[in-house]
């Protein structure tokens, strides 16, 4: 996904890096007091512009959300 800078430049949004968005937000979440991850958690390239910033944090937020209850889900233990 490419999107626009403020700038007036396009950045290239891969996978990788939207990735790297949402583990960045989850270990900032957990170095924090928040009781579950905020969207200012997400780091977001200052290049970007500021509105598209704030899409791509509650997307990356709603998925760090995701992961964190994936992680503190106990697993079933087998005898």
């Amino acid at each position: 996904m490419k999107v626009s800078t403020t700038i007036g430049k396009s950045v290239e949004l891969t996978t990788g890096k939207l990735g790297r968005m949402v583990m960045d937000g989850v270990a900032r979440f957990c170095s924090s007091a928040q009781a579950e991850p905020q969207a200012w958690h997400i780091p977001v390239d200052p290049l970007i512009d500021e509105e598209l910033a704030d899409a791509l944090r509650a997307g990356c937020c709603r998925a760090s959300r995701r992961s964190g209850v994936k992680a503190s889900t106990p697993r079933a233990s087998h005898p």
